[in-house]
């Protein structure tokens, strides 16, 4: 619902107004509900970074890394 339509709308200004060329997003393996979000605005997944980064309450985590491209976006 209103996370996809977000997501939609960042997507939108950053290609069509930004003039930006690639949005990438990174997000933890467990969290299912973002990967549906990113997936559902037409991201490729693209690969997992092993012990990534440093999250607060968390440790070192893996990070699955999403992308899209300005032409895959028009």
């Amino acid at each position: 619902g209103i996370a996809t339509e977000s997501v939609s709308t960042m997507i939108s200004f950053l290609f069509e107004k930004a003039n930006v060329n690639r949005i990438q997003a990174e997000v933890m393996p467990a969290n299912e509900a973002s990967k549906k979000i990113l997936l559902k605005n037409n991201f490729m997944k693209e690969g997992l970074v092993r012990q990534a980064s440093y999250w607060s309450g968390k440790g070192v985590v893996d990070l699955e890394i999403y992308g899209i491209l300005k032409n895959e976006y028009i």
